[in-house]
């Protein structure tokens, strides 16, 4: 998982610097060809991001599944949705994956379907080994939908409404991070499918912070759940723990010269406290070093000078 993370942050980061190129900017007059090459770029961004955000999510929430084969809780406690994702609709998105194969050899594609397969019929086993291809499970693209049932998986309803506020907590206030997964789906689509797509430079800057807040408050979510049930004893200590989540976070924030540490604790989805200032480092390697060593950290996330988060690390 940790390997994803980083290729996600690591594109994330590339694309943040390629943002401060000058050509990628239209310039007067309007009719210059360095426009249609602006444009062009700006177009090919727009699409790399969405995918990348739909690979990230994605990954964390199969990986995130999968994890709870280590939980205690008996299967038929689980809740219902849950057990269906981890069943009926992992046979699904097994079926799915193998028919959206088309480059892999067909011995190749069969081995990962006996795999899997296998993994969704332990669910009443000890050891059990859960699959995670129950989310995602229709079509190659990623729906606001998805996201909302993974949170269904773990009793959440207003899951949409759960990642705006863990957004705000970490200090990144969006209105609504549906209606941007929404909005940047039809940017990435209409980029992707209409040669007369010009995707404005500001939309592409708005889109980079957008897409970079959903997945940290996405990635925040699916671990801190997965750890209450991994750590319950019972489905009701389960239930009780996620009625009034807390977690806490090693805070990095670049405030242009150096980068401050400080734990940020959250209750219910929301900022409860921060502490003072922890330590200070030159470095940005070092600082993630220094604060992930902390045994306490549940997860640091890095904020740039704008106090916007643009990296999250598991503790």
């Amino acid at each position: 998982m940790e390997e994803s993370r980083r290729a996600f942050f690591s594109t994330i980061e590339s694309i943040r610097g390629v943002l401060d190129e000058p050509y990628l900017q239209d310039k007067d007059p309007v009719s210059r060809q360095d426009n249609a090459s602006a444009r062009l770029m700006r177009n090919g961004l727009c699409v790399i991001l969405f995918s990348q955000l739909e690979e990230y999510i994605t990954n964390i929430a199969r990986s995130a599944l999968r994890d709870i084969s280590r939980s205690s809780v008996s299967y038929d406690d689980l809740p219902k949705f849950l057990r269906e994702t981890l069943t009926i609709k992992a046979m699904r998105g097994i079926l799915n994956s193998y028919s959206l194969d088309k480059d892999s050899e067909e011995a190749t594609k069969l081995s990962f379907v006996k795999e899997e397969i296998g993994r969704v019929s332990s669910f009443g086993s000890n050891p059990r080994n859960f699959s995670g291809y129950g989310f995602n499970h229709s079509g190659s693209n990623l729906y606001a939908d998805d996201i909302k049932d993974f949170f269904k998986c773990f009793s959440v309803e207003d899951g949409w409404g759960k990642l705006s506020s863990i957004a705000s907590a970490l200090g990144a206030s969006r209105p609504s991070l549906r209606d941007d997964f929404l909005n940047y789906a039809r940017m990435r689509h209409t980029a992707a499918h209409k040669a007369s797509a010009d995707v404005p430079y500001s939309d592409l800057e708005n889109m980079l912070d957008g897409v970079c807040i959903i997945g940290i408050a996405f990635d925040f979510f699916a671990r801190m759940a997965v750890s209450y049930l991994v750590q319950s004893r019972s489905i009701e200590d389960f239930n009780s723990s996620m009625g009034y989540p807390r977690f806490d976070v090693q805070k990095l924030f670049f405030d242009g010269h150096v980068y401050l540490e400080t734990r940020v604790s959250t209750e219910s989805y929301r900022l409860a406290r921060e502490t003072k200032v922890i330590k200070r480092y030159i470095s940005r390697v070092d600082a993630v070093k220094g604060a992930v060593s902390r045994s306490s950290a549940d997860c640091v996330t890095v904020h740039d000078r704008r106090g916007m988060p643009v990296e999250f690390v598991a503790g």
